[in-house]
Protein backbone atom coordinates (compact mmCIF):
# COMPACT_ATOMS: atom_id res chain seq x y z
CA UNK A 1 0.00 0.00 0.00
CA UNK A 2 1.22 3.59 -0.98
CA UNK A 3 0.93 6.35 1.29
CA UNK A 4 2.17 9.85 0.26
CA UNK A 5 0.49 12.40 2.90
CA UNK A 6 1.11 15.81 2.47
CA UNK A 7 3.53 17.64 4.84
CA UNK A 8 1.98 19.87 7.13
CA UNK A 9 2.39 23.32 6.81
CA UNK A 10 5.39 24.71 9.55
CA UNK A 11 3.76 27.08 11.89
CA UNK A 12 6.52 29.74 11.03
CA UNK A 13 6.12 29.58 7.36
CA UNK A 14 2.85 30.34 7.82
CA UNK A 15 3.46 33.37 10.60
CA UNK A 16 6.12 34.85 7.71
CA UNK A 17 4.22 33.97 4.91
CA UNK A 18 6.83 31.85 3.00
CA UNK A 19 6.01 29.66 0.14
CA UNK A 20 7.98 27.71 -1.98
CA UNK A 21 8.25 24.38 -4.23
CA UNK A 22 10.83 21.94 -2.91
CA UNK A 23 12.24 19.24 -5.07
CA UNK A 24 13.65 16.21 -3.85
CA UNK A 25 14.70 12.64 -4.97
CA UNK A 26 14.55 9.38 -3.15
CA UNK A 27 14.96 6.15 -2.98
CA UNK A 28 12.39 3.03 -2.59
CA UNK A 29 13.49 0.08 -1.50
CA UNK A 30 11.92 -3.24 -2.66
CA UNK A 31 10.89 -3.17 0.99
CA UNK A 32 8.80 -0.30 0.36
CA UNK A 33 10.61 1.77 2.75
CA UNK A 34 11.91 5.00 1.76
CA UNK A 35 15.68 6.07 1.66
CA UNK A 36 18.36 8.00 0.04
CA UNK A 37 15.90 11.30 0.71
CA UNK A 38 17.84 13.85 -0.65
CA UNK A 39 17.27 18.09 -1.50
CA UNK A 40 17.24 18.51 -5.13
CA UNK A 41 16.08 21.99 -4.96
CA UNK A 42 15.19 24.30 -2.27
CA UNK A 43 12.14 26.50 -1.64
CA UNK A 44 14.41 29.25 -0.27
CA UNK A 45 13.25 28.49 3.03
CA UNK A 46 15.13 25.87 5.19
CA UNK A 47 11.94 25.28 7.58
CA UNK A 48 9.83 24.42 3.98
CA UNK A 49 12.32 22.21 3.24
CA UNK A 50 13.39 19.91 6.15
CA UNK A 51 9.21 19.60 5.98
CA UNK A 52 8.70 18.47 3.11
CA UNK A 53 12.14 16.20 3.53
CA UNK A 54 11.41 14.58 7.38
CA UNK A 55 7.69 13.63 5.89
CA UNK A 56 8.81 11.95 2.54
CA UNK A 57 11.97 10.37 4.94
CA UNK A 58 9.72 9.84 7.68
CA UNK A 59 5.76 9.29 6.77
CA UNK A 60 6.27 7.85 2.95
CA UNK A 61 5.58 4.58 2.40
CA UNK A 62 5.08 2.38 -0.87
CA UNK A 63 4.02 -1.35 -1.97
CA UNK A 64 6.88 -3.76 -1.97
CA UNK A 65 8.36 -4.52 -5.38
CA UNK A 66 11.45 -3.18 -7.20
CA UNK A 67 14.11 -0.86 -6.30
CA UNK A 68 12.63 2.56 -7.60
CA UNK A 69 14.08 5.62 -7.62
CA UNK A 70 11.77 9.23 -7.48
CA UNK A 71 11.40 13.14 -7.83
CA UNK A 72 8.72 15.00 -6.62
CA UNK A 73 8.22 18.41 -6.20
CA UNK A 74 6.27 19.40 -2.91
CA UNK A 75 4.47 23.23 -3.12
CA UNK A 76 3.75 25.20 -0.18
CA UNK A 77 1.50 27.63 -1.29
CA UNK A 78 -0.98 29.73 1.16
CA UNK A 79 -4.49 30.14 0.53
Amino acid sequence: DRSTPQPEYPRLALMRGYEGKVVVNFTVEPSGVVSKVALAQSSGFSVLDEAALSTIRNRWRFSPGELRFHYVEIAFQLK
